[in-house]
């Protein structure tokens, strides 16, 4: 038999011994190491080989979910990524799929029903979302009223990043984010700068810990 390899990060020590003992009872997947953070992860991961990464979005530090996943999937393009999260939004979901992410689990959703089923689907090479993210109306999404770029600029304001070093970071001139910035007021609904995390929060754009300062 040939099993998955499957890498686990979560924060959490509660989360982990409770991913190891739905996995125990998987003949087929194989519990190769478990991290707490994603920095000795990437370090494992540069020497061994693994199938799937199940990643509890939980992260601590500054890291921010999208970026992490994307410099995952860039550097390891064959990496299944299911993203394991208490925060469901149709946004979000959709934001993590187009960053490189196989597969959503909501922790709302049985563990037991989605977290088996879910490896084995994004190791044969398949999108997995579990009941209650696959039930999101993902169709809203597709009027293409924010698209990537966009997203990046808002969660670099969120950080507490100046037009100056959001240019530099996303690759953009500094006219280009002043557009961006009064496109994403227009599309929240707000009137000045200050008011569009707040607005994007509420709307399920951003995660309350992507809120942190600047590095």
């Amino acid at each position: 038999m040939q099993f998955i390899k499957l890498v686990v990060v979560a924060a959490n020590d509660l989360i982990r011994s409770g991913i190891q003992l739905l996995i125990h009872a998987a003949p087929s997947i194989e519990l190769i190491q478990a991290f707490s953070s994603i920095h000795p992860c990437e370090q494992y991961l540069k020497q061994h080989r693994a199938n799937v990464l199940l990643l509890d979005d939980a992260l601590p530090g500054h890291l921010i979910p999208t970026q992490t996943i994307g410099a995952l999937h860039e550097r390891y393009p064959t990496l299944g990524i299911i993203v394991l999260s208490d925060h469901l939004s149709e946004h979000y979901v959709q934001r993590l799929i187009d960053h490189g992410a196989s597969g959503f689990i909501y922790k709302e959703d049985r563990l037991e029903d989605s977290l088996v089923v879910g490896i084995l689907t994004v190791a044969d090479g398949h999108i997995f979302l579990s009941p209650q993210a696959s039930a999101l109306p993902y169709g809203r999404m597709m009027d293409g009223q924010l698209n990537r770029t966009d997203m990046e600029v808002l969660e670099l304001i969120a950080r507490g990043y100046t037009v100056q070093e959001i240019s530099r970071r996303v690759g953009i001139v500094d006219r280009s984010v002043y557009r961006i910035r009064s496109k994403l007021r227009q599309y929240l609904g707000v009137r000045t700068n200050e008011q569009v995390v707040e607005a994007a929060v509420r709307r399920g754009l951003l995660r309350t810990n992507m809120l942190t300062p600047s590095d």
